[in-house]
């Protein structure tokens, strides 16, 4: 989880700057027994990465699945913050018990909806990013690791302020909109290019 100069967050769970992970649920812990379990939600933040890009497994979150009811990880900031990129990796000690369709809301809106990609390879090839952001740093460094799931088969629609786009026509349109949005702010005018909006509905 990147804020918009590029500084990753951590979890707080108090003081200044306190951000707090809640899982639904949290862990396996309790189910058929187990206790104690390692792989809590808090490592989603914490949890630290090996010299290749992996995670040892007990740097992972785990929870149950359940057929009614979807698992939910919730980050609670205690002031306003502005994300610029939120980097995912999918499940991979036994890829097939990993997530496949998400949803990411702020304040209770959804603000994206798509695909994670099941787990292969190592390093860089797990990372999957969703960026928020119009600073082109970022979206150089993880505009690679935007997943596009119809190049795999699956379907998967792109629509920018309502044109229908796919591929690297997204990377390469984020690119010209926050070229644009500097230029105007340089020079003090309009820069009449907001980002792309969603109708979106609270979440039940």
């Amino acid at each position: 989880l990147l804020a918009v100069d590029g500084r990753r967050y951590t979890a707080q769970p108090a003081g200044r700057g306190a951000l707090r992970v809640i899982g639904r649920p949290d862990s396996i812990n309790g189910v058929d027994g187990a206790v104690g379990d390692p792989r809590v939600a808090r490592n989603v933040l914490d949890g630290a990465d090996r010299a290749d890009g992996t995670r040892a497994e007990a740097d992972t979150w785990l929870a149950p699945w359940d057929e009614t009811q979807r698992a939910a990880l919730t980050l609670v900031f205690d002031h306003p913050v502005a994300l610029g990129v939120v980097r995912l990796r999918n499940y991979s000690k036994t890829p097939r018990r990993g997530a496949q369709d998400f949803e990411l809301y702020a304040d209770d809106r959804i603000v994206y909806r798509g695909v994670l990609r099941r787990a292969t390879g190592s390093g860089r090839a797990r990372w999957q990013s969703v960026l928020f952001t119009d600073a082109e740093p970022l979206i150089d460094a993880y505009a690679p690791e935007v997943y596009r799931a119809h190049e795999e088969g699956e379907a998967m629609l792109l629509v920018n302020e309502g044109r229908v786009v796919s591929g690297e026509h997204v990377v390469q349109a984020e690119k010209q909109r926050a070229a644009t949005a500097r230029a105007a702010a340089r020079s003090g005018a309009p820069a009449h290019v907001p980002r792309p909006t969603t109708a979106v509905t609270p979440r039940a």
